[in-house]
């Protein structure tokens, strides 16, 4: 098995437009913890490493979103 290209993601948030779908993919599927839920339209998750947010917005606004709308930051390549 080969070495990752990164030391894992830190921090993503994503916007969504159907939030209790998404919190039960990422809850049930991949197995994050809900670590913060401020209000109805934000859930915060962790891995104990990875820490991962969703934010409610309306579909109307889909048309506005990039398709990557953020920035990865600390991101290092290692050389093989």
């Amino acid at each position: 098995m080969s070495t990752p290209l990164h030391r894992g993601l830190r921090h993503v948030a994503l916007r969504v437009t159907n939030l209790a779908r998404s919190r039960t993919f990422y809850e049930q599927l991949l197995g994050m913890k809900v670590v913060w839920e401020p209000d109805p339209d934000n859930v915060y998750f962790s891995s104990g490493s990875d820490n991962f947010a969703l934010h409610q917005i309306p579909a109307s606004e889909l048309r506005c979103v990039s398709a990557l709308d953020g920035a990865i930051v600390g991101s290092r390549r290692r050389d093989p």
